[in-house]
């Protein structure tokens, strides 16, 4: 039985600061069935390396992934309901969203196998500071949790890159190239399985060298989880019309 002041604080919380769906609004829940089958889950159809949906001549996002990275997958495309949630998450202060949105990769990092690290992207400390949160440790948390996997912030961010959002995919690689690096504090054995952790994969450049610092470890493999992957709008029609 639940204590009566566990019960009371989630109901001053509901009142508060009420779950809303990312989608159509409704109270009481972070994202309803409905909207939540509005958006195909990227789990069918897929390239088998980078997760992302299989269309017609070369997979372009195979192109972007470096090769210190095995294997990459993402559980919604960048559109809809999936995109705002990824947005109110980071950039509103819901940060209680991040659990909902975490449980939904719990899955996809079961396909990876067997795991011996969850890492998830660090922030730059003023970045840090400035947000209260990193995104990626709390979707990490909740993997590692319900997977029994230990998540150990191996890397940090050694250099303050600036918000990504609005440059292209040059801009993005010459804005992260070795910002980051392994954390003095921690330590894996050699040969491990590491499953790198973030909220959105763009051109993957973040992903890319954050794996690349990885490698000082002398990992077996590395692989990528994000919860949303920004797709054209194009390519995913495409390959809604040949699903």
């Amino acid at each position: 039985m639940m204590p009566l002041w566990r019960g009371t604080r989630s109901l001053v919380k509901e009142l508060i600061y009420p779950r809303l769906c990312m989608g159509c609004g409704m109270r009481g829940t972070w994202l309803c069935d409905g909207c939540a089958a509005s958006l195909p889950r990227l789990d069918r159809g897929i390239c088998f390396r980078c997760g992302a949906p299989v269309t017609p001549g070369a997979c372009q996002f195979c192109r972007q992934l470096a090769p210190t990275i095995d294997r990459a997958r993402a559980v919604y495309p960048y559109h809809g309901w999936a995109g705002a949630a990824v947005r109110s998450f980071k950039y509103q202060s819901e940060w209680d969203r991040g659990t909902d949105l975490g449980s939904r990769m719990i899955d996809p990092a079961r396909s990876f196998g067997g795991l011996d690290a969850i890492v998830p992207v660090p922030l730059h400390r003023s970045r840090l500071d400035w947000r209260g949160y990193n995104q990626a440790a709390i979707l990490a948390e909740g993997i590692g949790a319900s997977l029994g996997v230990p998540v150990m912030p191996l890397l940090e961010r050694v250099r303050e890159t600036g918000a990504q959002v609005h440059l292209d995919r040059e801009a993005r690689l010459a804005n992260l190239d070795r910002a980051f690096a392994l954390s003095p504090e921690w330590s894996l054995k050699p040969g491990s399985r590491i499953l790198l952790v973030d909220d959105v994969r763009t051109t993957s450049a973040t992903l890319n060298d954050a794996a690349r610092a990885l490698q000082r470890t002398g990992p077996a493999a590395v692989y990528a989880l994000t919860f949303a992957l920004d797709i054209p709008k194009t390519t995913l029609d495409a390959w809604l019309a040949e699903s």
